[in-house]
């Protein structure tokens, strides 16, 4: 008889056929191989038969040992807000251990199936689903080719059946019957959009979460812009923003060219560099105004060692050659914020002039060759030069296209290794700089990727970098022979931020994996574990270091403040883009979608509103919060307004009712009082907070984009009534521009006036500076705007 083993471990419960460990085939080796003696036992001998014990939990209940009501889903998971599975009926792990006999699936009760049958062909176990997403084939562990699952051959059918599906037209799937976990239609209007111009010569995408796509959601605002030209009023209201908009923009790429006398003078580059910068004691105030605002979530230098050799620097001590374009690009950033021009004034009394200096690093890069381009100080200055060009570009891909050549640069010098791979070949101070880079190398091509609504470089699994230690920098220096210790993430160092926007990176791409693949998501499961981690990211961030609150003392949280609403968006910006393409427009979407969908909309939009305008620091938040987060908040509003249209209306359709049910449904237990649950937030309210974004973006509107101003403008008009007028629109519409006009201080007369002064050149291209052109092609900041003199009818090719 062969002894029963009740401590054996129980078969691994895992979504997907995968091997068990390795020490676990080694657990079950005994009892796959009997002993000997057991093998000459006579036939007849009776063997212990145990009752099969059936498990009917689910899996989430399995592993936290609770009891399960057997529903789908349990009400364990829905309190918790987890993936409720169920393992298939012919899954080894289905049954307890206590059974070594063969027990008939006729004599185990039938489990109920979580998913309902698909339209095309009816499901024959859970594997059918898994098939979807698990790869064809199983990867080697450690190198093993003996661990190599062998596929059986109903698993074989069944993969080969779920690629048929998904091959076959999709006309049949998605219907209202076949419930929320069957339909993921997506329409492309609602994800892209083409503007076509010339016949097709000039064209330009743009992305789910562009103002453009997003009016693809509100028909009647669509109409009204379209339709503007028939209406004599709305038509010379159109004109005159349309006055607005080349007037401001001719201005302010005046304002962005660069000095002639320092970019075309023969004197040497480093002696140029020199003459633009600001006496010690501004450049002193300029230096600890960056560290202390700017080196958080973008480590790019260690700061006791810049602060050497910037004394060095002072000293007239010899530098290296990098030391001085990274100076002045260091500076040009604390120009943009903490001064009165902003950066743009030519005095030097109280900053550097951040176009002139932006043009004399762009010629240094310029003219590096070789082994050069491959240095740690090249990849400093060329990501502290994006990140400064970034500051007054807005709008614009260009920040987007030098990044695609930085990223392959940090591959190319192999940043996306981890140091330990090579050995001892690099040190642990420059190893652990190295990781600083990767990350912020990581970190700007996602957030400036998802700003351009467009494809990040970095995949999943592309690299192996770790994260760095959150540590001081003082902890760190040349001559160290082993690393600190890492700290916890609540414990506040210098390196909190990134090391904990390190942690969250390979979460981030997922979701932006799953959001290319949207055409092709069949099943919800994935978007709800990715959307599910985010949040829990999120309040995590909330507990470390609450965002509420954080101005109540000025001076010591307003580093707070900037750091915080930064790491916020990094985090929620991927649960936004993951969300968006099937709340906005997709039937039957999961309740915790919407919730997490809009309660994240109205996070943002909250920004604007916490901001204490009697701060000392107010401004510069303010200033920072348009430049780095302006697209989100948009984009937050023209969601918040398909809520209230959904919400105001009687709704008739399945999406309008789920958003109308979501509203009504109480928060979450555990969402704290100031998480912005939906049941706090009425009508009234989500309107006038709408309103305030709107105020936001009009106050900016001289370094923002006058098209998106209207969009939102006419969007918001459309919701506020049940059956909107033409006439309603067309007076908000008035309003927004008087208010629009006071913010330039311009007047429709002066406006009249300026755009007669304006050169037509000027007035939809940029600026041209009176030096060579070829000078100019290398250094204009302006080089690559959209000059396109039609660019005003944005709504053309739209559809």
């Amino acid at each position: 008889m062969t002894p029963s083993n009740p401590s054996a471990p129980a078969p691994y419960d895992t979504p997907h056929s995968q091997p068990p460990p390795l020490q676990h085939q080694k657990q079950l080796k005994p009892q796959q191989s009997p002993p000997p003696q057991q093998l000459h036992q006579p036939l007849s001998l009776p063997r212990s038969v145990k009752r099969p014990r059936p498990v009917k939990s689910c899996t989430e209940c399995r592993k936290r040992k609770l009891r399960c009501d057997r529903s789908c889903p349990c009400s364990q998971c829905q309190k918790s807000s987890r993936i409720c599975k169920y393992a298939a009926d012919n899954d080894t792990g289905n049954l307890s251990d206590a059974s070594d006999s063969e027990v008939n699936d006729s004599a185990r009760p039938t489990k109920r199936n979580c998913l309902p049958a698909a339209p095309i062909a009816p499901l024959k176990s859970a594997t059918v689903m898994s098939a979807v997403t698990e790869p064809l084939y199983t990867p080697f562990r450690n190198g093993d080719p003996s661990l190599k699952q062998q596929p059986s051959l109903e698993l074989l059918l069944d993969r080969i059946e779920s690629l048929e599906k998904r091959l076959q037209p999709r006309n049949s799937i998605g219907s209202e019957s076949a419930g929320w976990s069957r339909s993921l239609e997506v329409s492309p209007k609602t994800v892209r959009a083409l503007s076509v111009k010339l016949g097709g010569q000039r064209a330009r995408l743009h992305g789910p979460g562009s103002p453009r796509v997003l009016l693809n959601l509100f028909d009647e605002a669509k109409d009204f812009m379209r339709d503007h030209a028939k209406d004599r009023e709305t038509r010379e209201i159109f004109s005159s923003f349309k006055r607005l908009h080349t007037v401001l923009r001719a201005e302010y790429q005046r304002s962005l060219s660069p000095i002639p006398i320092f970019v075309e003078s023969m004197l040497p580059l480093q002696k140029r560099m020199a003459d633009i910068l600001p006496n010690k004691g501004v450049c002193d105030r300029l230096l600890q105004a960056y560290f202390d605002a700017n080196e958080t979530m973008y480590r790019i230098v260690h700061i006791p060692s810049f602060k050497k050799q910037y004394n060095r620097y002072w000293e007239s001590k010899p530098s290296s050659e990098a030391f001085l374009p990274l100076l002045l690009t260091i500076l040009a950033t604390a120009s943009r914020f903490g001064t009165k021009s902003r950066g743009l004034g030519h005095e030097r009394s109280e900053s550097i002039h951040l176009p002139t200096a932006c043009a004399l690093v762009q010629l240094w890069l310029s003219g590096l060759q070789g082994k050069q381009l491959i240095e740690l100080d090249t990849l400093q200055v060329s990501l502290s030069l994006v990140m400064t060009k970034r500051l007054f570009r807005e709008g614009t891909r260009d920040g987007w296209t030098a990044l695609s050549s930085i990223v392959r640069m940090a591959m190319d010098m192999g940043l996306q290794r981890d140091p330990l791979e090579f050995g001892g070949a690099i040190s642990p101070y420059i190893a652990e700089m190295r990781r600083r880079l990767w990350i912020t190398v990581a970190n700007l091509d996602y957030f400036v990727s998802n700003d351009c609504n467009m494809p990040s470089v970095l995949r999943e699994g592309d690299f192996t970098t770790r994260p760095p230690l959150n540590v001081d920098d003082s902890e760190l220096y040349p001559e160290m022979t082993e690393l600190p210790p890492s700290k916890a993430f609540d414990q506040v160092t210098d390196m909190q931020i990134q090391s904990y926007s390190a942690m969250t990176l390979g979460i981030r791409l997922k979701a932006a994996s799953l959001v290319r693949r949207v055409d092709i998501l069949t099943d919800w499961t994935e978007i709800l574990e990715v959307g599910s981690k985010l949040e829990r990211h999120l309040e995590e961030i909330n507990a470390i270091a609450p965002r509420h609150g954080a101005m109540a003392n000025e001076a010591k949280n307003a580093r707070l403040w900037k750091t915080l609403i930064l790491l916020d968006g990094h985090v929620r910006r991927p649960l936004l883009n993951l969300y968006r393409p099937f709340t906005l427009g997709v039937p039957n979407v999961p309740p915790q979608i919407l919730r997490g969908y809009f309660r994240s909309s109205m996070a943002l939009m909250s920004i604007v509103e916490e901001l204490d305008p009697t701060s000392a620091d107010y401004e510069d938040i303010y200033d920072m919060s348009h430049a780095s987060l302006k697209g989100d908040i948009e984009q937050a509003a023209f969601s918040v307004c398909y809520y209230v249209r959904a919400a105001m209306r009687q709704a008739t359709d399945s999406t309008s009712l789920a958003m109308q049910h979501a509203l009504r449904m109480s928060p979450e237990a555990d969402d704290p009082p100031h998480s912005g649950g939906l049941v706090l937030w009425s009508l009234p309210r989500l309107i006038n907070t709408t309103q305030n974004v709107l105020d936001f973006l009009i106050k900016n509107i001289k370094r923002g984009d006058t098209k998106d101003i209207i969009c939102l403008s006419v969007v918001l008009e459309s919701v506020k009534k049940p059956n909107p007028h033409p006439e309603e629109m067309a007076y908000g519409l008035r309003v927004v521009l008087d208010s629009c006009l006071r913010s330039a201080n311009l007047s429709l007369e002066r406006l009249a006036a300026a755009q007669a002064e304006t050169p037509q050149g000027e007035l939809y291209g940029p600026a041209r500076p009176a030096y060579s052109k070829q000078t100019l092609n290398s250094v204009n900041l302006l080089s690559s705007v959209d000059d396109d003199q039609d660019g005003w009818a944005f709504w053309d090719g739209w559809e």
